[in-house]
């Protein structure tokens, strides 16, 4: 097998290394694909990780840092206070950004389990002075905050990045500033500024023109109750990678102005706000205004050490579609996954969650981040290594980082770049996290919809929590995407949910297939509650309820509604002119696109595969997943082919016929044709001559 060379990021130009990563650039002498048909893909471009710094090109959202070393320094914080855990977190990230090798470890929230599962090895410590005096030629000095002023502390640790230096406070200091350390003060705030206004009007007019303007965090830092609070848990982040970092509150109005200013420097649709606000619909209206969506990472911490782990996935087969009947179809959906926090910990550890050993009993839709890509690509792989056919990952509000579609870039009149760019980014993260739905928080109209059925074209569907007076609950968008309303919506006590299902058989005609898809509150509603609802059901309703995962369900709706759909997916009747050793055709419509579930063959001769569909269709859309997709070099990309069409298996007409193909996934609208025999026929395969397609995908309807 060849070895894997590459690995995709969303990139231009890589930002921090400033190496330029363009594709086939060979001055201009290379052949220029041909097809009939545009491809709506929007290809990545391979890069390699740096070795020894922070890789950050355009297009990836967070910084990714370099891979980790054989051994990591565990600093056991778990009896320190909140402010002695802000300076080993922010230190991490001043000594990993040239390799992870130290992170900070609490007994209390499995960060133990999460290095047992990936694979990382500890050296559990105590002895500080010890660490301190390892890694204390990278260490520059000190950056002193005012205690009397604690937003001070969000100053340092971004100054901290800039200069290579700790974080303290005055009793730090004396300790850090005395033998055996004898570090010399870099940055003194005491006493510089009055009050936390003046802090962050410091930081906008001094600190924020020297920084990324692509991501800024949002930490607390102040007084609570008269005493001193700030939060630790991504300052590794926010020192290794020189963000700007915040604490206003967007319901104060010099706050909300201030908060404004910033936000309206941002780009909108491709900037990010990582952390979380003092208010959440304040911050996330805010935010969505300026056209800058947020990442929930308010308790997620070791972001320089699992950002630095392998961004290959292990994408889970998706089961059959079941056959559509006469049925009203129930998909259970859990939130809050878009919090980072809220996956590293509760998803994960609670018996209720993933831990819960009746998890696959009935399916359940679990919102996940697909940012998880950049901030901890293995933390999301263990949940995919780890599924049941009845575990459905989909993503929590509402694409790529938490944001209001409604109002995003209306404050700046950019309402369309916004959403644009946008849906542009959830769509190139979803193909490489295998992600395909979508709950989008609020209320959403047609206008916002439409990019959805756009731009993310790797949705089979997606969800909104309301919709206004006369909209429909459920409906198709721009004739391709399906849109259902949450019911109930964001719910978390199961009788009340039992109840509306129940109301909402009732109240069930019986003429057509019923959709529903309840929305329940993670931190009251698990596993345990899912069984309790479903077997009320069964018991009452028999087969006349069937639970199914999300993305079957939206399937489903669109079958329902005569609207193409994946018509492909665990097809059974494929042949091939020969393959190698176990990557058979089936492998090619598992719904799984990464290694080893694809289509290999290395035979001399023609090469082809077929798909026996059954019945006569009508297909408008195809997509062929490459080698590429699967974390191979490009090179190994089919090169060129046809797609052909037959009613008997014996005749065949051209489709589109495609060379000198580069992309990873070619994804193409094509004139509607009928057909029960499709066929992809390699006429150039990769450099190597091995002809792959990792998954193979027709989009139609019975005729």
């Amino acid at each position: 097998m060849i070895k894997k060379t590459a690995v995709f990021i969303l990139c231009i130009v890589i930002a921090i290394s400033g190496v330029s990563c363009k594709r086939g650039d060979n001055g201009g002498n290379e052949d220029k694909e041909v097809s009939k048909y545009e491809n709506k893909y929007t290809d990545y471009v391979h890069t390699e990780i740096n070795q020894d710094s922070i890789t950050w090109p355009e297009g990836q959202i967070l910084p990714t840092f370099p891979p980790y070393a054989d051994t990591i320094d565990a600093v056991n914080i778990n009896k320190m206070d909140e402010v002695d855990r802000a300076m080993w977190t922010a230190l991490c990230g001043i000594i990993n950004r040239k390799q992870p090798r130290i992170m900070v470890y609490t007994t209390n929230e499995n960060t133990e389990d999460w290095s047992e599962e990936i694979g990382i090895k500890l050296e559990i410590t105590k002895d500080y002075e010890g660490i301190i005096q390892k890694y204390k030629d990278e260490i520059k000095g000190l950056i002193v905050w005012d205690e009397e002023v604690p937003e001070t502390i969000n100053l340092a640790t971004t100054v901290a990045g800039f200069k290579d230096a700790m974080i303290v406070n005055e009793e730090q200091l004396a300790i850090y500033s005395a033998e055996p350390y004898n570090f010399t003060v870099l940055e003194d705030y005491r006493g510089k500024f009055s009050d936390r206004m003046d802090v962050y009007e410091y930081i906008y007019e001094e600190i924020w023109p020297d920084c990324t303007h692509r991501l800024i965090a949002g930490i607390k830092a102040g007084f609570e109750n008269g005493n001193i609070s700030v939060g630790w848990e991504i300052r590794d982040l926010i020192a290794g990678a020189n963000l700007v970092v915040l604490w206003l509150d967007p319901t104060v109005s010099e706050e909300k102005v201030l908060l404004a200013k910033f936000l309206a420097d941002c780009e909108p649709g491709k900037s990010y706000y990582i952390g979380w606000w003092t208010s959440e619909g304040d911050g996330v209206g805010l935010g969505s205004d300026y056209g800058v969506a947020t990442i929930p990472a308010d308790y997620y911490y070791n972001y320089s050490l699992y950002s630095s782990t392998s961004r290959e996935l292990n994408i889970p087969t998706i089961p059959a579609k079941p056959e559509l009947e006469n049925k009203f179809y129930i998909a259970f959906t859990i939130s809050d996954g878009d919090n980072l926090q809220y996956v590293q910990h509760h998803m994960k550890g609670s018996t209720k969650m993933w831990a819960s050993k009746r998890r696959g009993t009935y399916p359940i839709s679990w919102t996940c981040s697909s940012a998880l890509l950049d901030a901890g690509p293995q933390l999301l792989n263990c949940f995919y290594k780890t599924a049941t056919d009845n575990d459905c990952i989909i993503s929590g509000p509402s694409g790529l980082g938490y944001c209001y579609p409604l109002q995003f870039g209306s404050m700046i009149g950019q309402e369309d770049l916004s959403l644009d760019n946008y849906t542009k980014l959830t769509d190139s993260y979803f193909r490489r996290t295998g992600f395909s739905v979508i709950t989008v928080w609020n209320f959403i109209q047609q206008a916002q919809a439409t990019y959805y059925a756009k731009n993310v074209r790797s949705l089979t569907g997606f969800t909104v929590q309301e919709r206004y007076t006369g909209q429909p609950a459920q409906e198709i968008i721009d004739n391709r995407l399906p849109l259902i309303t949450t019911s109930p919506r964001y719910d978390g006590d199961a009788d009340r949910v039992l109840d509306i299902i129940k109301d909402a058989v009732d109240a069930w005609d019986g003429n057509s297939p019923a959709f529903m898809m309840p929305q329940l509150i993670s931190w009251s509603c698990g596993v345990p509650e899912v069984i309790k609802i479903a077997t009320a059901l069964e018991k009452e309703y028999g087969d006349k309820v069937e639970f199914v995962r999300a993305d079957h369900l939206l399937m489903l709706y669109s079958e329902s509604e005569n609207i193409p759909y994946n018509i492909t997916l665990r097809a059974q009747n494929v042949t091939d002119s020969g393959h190698d050793g176990d990557f058979d055709p089936l492998k090619a419509f598992d719904g799984s696109f990464t290694d080893p579930n694809g289509w290999k063959s290395s035979a001399e001769g023609e090469k082809w595969i077929t798909v026996d569909l059954q019945a006569e269709y009508e297909i408008s859309r195809y997509v062929l997943k490459n080698a590429g997709a699967a974390y191979y070099s490009q090179d190994l990309n089919t090169k060129g082919f046809k797609i052909q069409a037959s009613t008997d298996g014996n005749s065949w007409s051209d489709i589109d016929e495609v060379t000198a193909n580069k992309s990873d996934i070619v994804d193409k609208d094509v004139d509607k044709f009928t057909a029960r025999y499709v066929r992809v026929l390699i006429t150039n395969p990769g450099s190597d001559g091995v002809a792959r397609i990792q998954e193979f995908e027709l989009y139609g309807v019975k005729k």
